[in-house]
C-alpha cells in the first residue's frame, strides 16, 4: 500500500478477516498473475541450471565407433537445451582433462582413483586379431612368433592395450615386433584393410 500509494485492505482492528477495498479487488488479478509469473520464472531458472548449458564430454575412440551415437540421441531427447562439446582422445589425456576440470564427463578406460571422481562400469570391448586377405595368412591358429614379420597396428603408445600387447611380444625370444601405433582406431582399421600389417581391434569395430 505504501509503495502503490493506495489503500488495498479494510482493517477493522478486530479478530475478523481482512477485506479488500475496491482498489484491492481491481488489482487482485494482476497480483495473482505476478505471483504465477514469479513461480514460473523460478522453475524455469532451476530447469535451465540443471538441463541447459554446455556439457564437456570426453570420449575414447572405441566408444565413438560403438554406442556414442545412440547415447547422444537419447541425451538430446531428454535434454534438448543441452549443448555437447565432444573431445575424442586416449584415456591418459582424458583422465588429465577430467582431473583438471576441463571435462565434465568422460567415457574412458578406467577406473580413476581421485577425490571427487565417481566411476561407473559401462561396457567391455574384447579385442581381436585382424588382417587383410592380401597378407595370405595360413588358415590355422597362428603363434605370436609368426606375426612379427608384419607391423603390429594398434592403439597409441600411452594406452593400456598397447602396453599389454607390447608386453606379450617382449616375452618372446624371437625378433622384436615393430609397432605402428595410432590414437585413431579409424586409421588402424584403414591400414589393416590396406594390408599394411596385422592389427588388434575391438570386435565391434
Amino acid at each position: 500500500e505504501e509503495e502503490l500509494g493506495v489503500k488495498l485492505f479494510e482493517r477493522d482492528g478486530g479478530p475478523g478477516p481482512v477485506a479488500l477495498t475496491a482498489k484491492g479487488k481491481e488489482l487482485l488479478p494482476y497480483a495473482e498473475k505476478l505471483i504465477f509469473m514469479a513461480d514460473q520464472f523460478q522453475q524455469r531458472a532451476n530447469q535451465a541450471a540443471a538441463f541447459a548449458g554446455n556439457l564437456r564430454l570426453g570420449v575414447s575412440e572405441t566408444i565413438v565407433h560403438t554406442w556414442l551415437p545412440d547415447f547422444l540421441k537419447q541425451l538430446h531427447q531428454e535434454f534438448p537445451e543441452l549443448d555437447v562439446e565432444i573431445t575424442v582422445d586416449v584415456t591418459s589425456t582424458l583422465r588429465a582433462a577430467l582431473l583438471e576440470h576441463s571435462l565434465d564427463l568422460a567415457f574412458l578406460m578406467g577406473p580413476i582413483s581421485a577425490p571427487g571422481i565417481s566411476n561407473f562400469d559401462l561396457s567391455t570391448f574384447p579385442l581381436e586379431w585382424v588382417a587383410s586377405p592380401e597378407l595370405n595368412l595360413p588358415e590355422r591358429t597362428l603363434q605370436l612368433e609368426e606375426l612379427v614379420k608384419w607391423p603390429i597396428i594398434t592403439y597409441a603408445r600411452n594406452t593400456r592395450p598397447y602396453a599389454e600387447i607390447n608386453q606379450k611380444f617382449r616375452e618372446l625370444d624371437d625378433q622384436p615386433a615393430r609397432f605402428f601405433s595410432s590414437s585413431s582406431l579409424a586409421a588402424c582399421r584403414r591400414l589393416t584393410l590396406d594390408g599394411v600389417g596385422i592389427s588388434t581391434l575391438p570386435q565391434v569395430l
